[in-house]
């Protein structure tokens, strides 16, 4: 359920339907949207919040087991509480090597940055181990930097982003998606580690990825 009061919108529970983003006239004023309640999705991994070209914040209330923000960003905490829901589903991956997916289960998953937050230069929270699908659409940007406890990438999570500068942790192993588009091509990619004898390969990986430009199966 939502509820509008002049430019913030108050999201009090329930599920949240495609339908919640309309295109109405005064959801391009909305700057704030109040999380007080525990909602889901009906869907997995459409930009649910795209609609809202002026959103500059999340906030959180206090008292809220499932949902958090920091710096203005909207996170779900992973854990029992939130083991059913559609969102938790896509905290997971195939494992190849012997097979059923790995979920994971534990940490932040990053949900949605407002396309027109305040500040340019975004970190995301030292306990984010997911960022989930769209998470960054449409925003314009000049510096992300990745956690080094970054578990994986849901697919899109980087879709039509303009950024500058990726800052990525000295570590290979992170389940990038393949997904993602529109991504400025001249993106620069710096691991934060840069004695690390991997360093080249892992900014090369990290670029190729996001920027749809790689060779990989």
């Amino acid at each position: 359920m939502k509820k509008k009061q002049g430019d913030n919108i108050f999201i009090r529970g329930g599920i949240l339907k495609n339908s919640f983003l309309n295109k109405r006239k005064e959801d391009t004023e909305v700057e704030k949207i109040i999380v007080e309640g525990g909602f889901d999705f009906d869907d997995d991994l459409a930009p649910h919040f795209a609609e809202y070209p002026n959103l500059k914040e999340f906030e959180v209330r206090e008292i809220n087991s499932r949902f958090v923000s920091y710096d203005g960003l909207l996170y779900m905490r992973l854990g029992e509480e939130v083991l059913d829901s559609n969102i938790a589903s896509y905290c997971g991956y195939f494992d190849w090597e012997n097979g059923g997916t790995n979920k994971i289960t534990n940490g932040l998953v990053l949900l949605c940055c407002p396309q027109s937050i305040k500040q340019k230069d975004i970190v995301i929270h030292e306990n984010c181990t997911v960022i989930y699908g769209s998470a960054f659409y449409g925003c314009k940007l000049s510096t992300i930097t990745i956690p080094n406890g970054l578990m994986m990438t849901c697919p899109a999570s980087f879709t039509n982003v303009t950024i500058k500068k990726l800052i990525v942790p000295a570590r290979n192993d992170i389940r990038l998606s393949m997904n993602h588009c529109n991504v400025n091509k001249d993106v620069m990619v710096q691991c934060i580690d840069k004695d690390n004898p991997s360093y080249e390969d892992i900014c090369s990986f990290w670029k190729a990825v996001i920027t749809g430009e790689n060779t990989f199966n």
